[in-house]
């Protein structure tokens, strides 16, 4: 029949792939994509294509209950913006000491996440996003936000996407991967700083964001992905009080399994968090 000689003329068609950040389509919420297959005959425009993926991924994540204390903040493509211009500014300037080589993110990501984690506290406590510039000048910052008086540090953190919607409904566990939240040993020296304490922040990523990982490069996949922001909470100084350093998770209640931090940390789970609304009265 006429449509069988057509189809025998065309040859069979190109096997369909699908795009490195969003794994095989199985669903969102696991850190896939939504959409199954990308048809390579005809690429899509990836910055419209993952800023949609991005939106339909935030609109299923309003329907999922937030875990309390957390707050929840979208990213605006100003906030976008701004988190751009400081990770370029911190990787040409700034040399970071305790980065693992299995990091899903590259430098300059990395340097965009911290920026970006910045930004999201700053807008909710209403300050203005616009972050210090001062990197020429080589100097150490003394925090990144001052509040009812008192300096804070910000630590934001990356989670692939199995992981965030857990975190986002306070289910992760304590004994799970990013089941606490972590303070370095090796900067335990700045909390003279940070008279307020550490406010903890956490932004999605695809779970196999380190697939086509580059240092120096900033991909815009990764950039549309960290949407929405979570501020977790805050410790206060006192809170380190007592503490040791940790080099494993805490042990699985049931088969003792620990996971290995990259680094000795301080370790608190989420249950010691401080809900950051008790800074704004």
């Amino acid at each position: 029949n006429t449509g069988a000689n057509a189809r025998k003329r065309r040859g069979k068609r190109p096997p369909h792939k699908t795009h490195p950040l969003l794994l095989r389509g199985e669903e969102l919420l696991t850190g896939n994509c939504l959409l199954k297959t990308v048809n390579w005959q005809s690429p899509p425009n990836f910055f419209n294509f993952t800023f949609n993926i991005q939106n339909l991924k935030s609109n299923i994540l309003k329907t999922m209950p937030l875990h309390y204390p957390f707050i929840r903040l979208d990213i605006s493509e100003a906030m976008r913006s701004e988190a751009r211009y400081h990770a370029i500014r911190r990787t040409n300037h700034i040399v970071r000491r305790f980065e693992a080589g299995s990091a899903p993110l590259s430098d300059k990501e990395r340097n965009y996440l911290g920026a970006l984690g910045e930004i999201l506290v700053k807008s909710f406590f209403s300050q203005s996003m616009e972050l210090d510039d001062a990197y020429d000048a080589g100097k150490a910052d003394s925090g990144d936000i001052r509040l009812r008086d008192l300096m804070f540090d910000i630590k934001s953190e990356a989670l692939p996407m199995r992981f965030f919607k857990r975190l986002y409904a306070g289910e992760l566990k304590p004994y799970e991967p990013y089941g606490c939240r972590v303070y370095t040993k090796q900067h335990l020296h700045h909390l003279t700083k940070y008279t307020g304490g550490i406010i903890f922040t956490a932004f999605p990523v695809p779970d196999n964001a380190r697939e086509g990982r580059r240092e120096g490069e900033l991909r815009e996949e990764i950039v549309m992905y960290m949407h929405p922001g979570l501020i977790l909470g805050y410790v206060k100084p006192e809170d380190f009080t007592g503490k040791v350093a940790q080099t494993h998770s805490p042990p699985h209640p049931e088969t003792g399994r620990r996971y290995q931090y990259n680094s000795a940390n301080i370790i608190f789970p989420l249950t010691e968090l401080r809900p950051v609304t008790e800074l704004s009265t």
